[in-house]
């Protein structure tokens, strides 16, 4: 199955994060996030899931923060939140503050 993903720094980090793991690589934003968190934690049973935003790499090579990716990770994450799982500090943030 192939993906188009519109975004270049999410599909650069989609692409590489299969190459680098036998893990499944999902995709979500705040559009599928409600999907994207269960099918994670189908696929993961009782193991981890990574939750990443991805920001935006401009064309001079700096990363911009991009705060709807910021609250696209921090609603999956707030999905998979049930159960034990690993995000980074800025996602667990996110995904307090959108429930607010």
């Amino acid at each position: 199955i192939a993906v188009l993903v519109p975004s270049p720094n999410g599909s650069h980090l989609s692409a590489t994060a299969a190459r680098l793991s036998a893990a499944p690589v999902l995709s979500g934003c705040l559009r599928n996030a409600r999907a994207v968190a269960a099918a994670a934690c189908r696929l993961a049973g009782d193991g981890a899931v990574a939750v990443v935003a991805a920001g935006e790499r401009w064309p001079s090579g700096a990363l911009r923060v991009a705060v709807e990716d910021l609250l696209g990770a921090g609603t999956s994450y707030r999905g998979t939140a049930t159960r034990a799982r690993v995000c980074s500090d800025s996602t667990a943030a996110n995904a307090t503050t959108f429930a607010r």
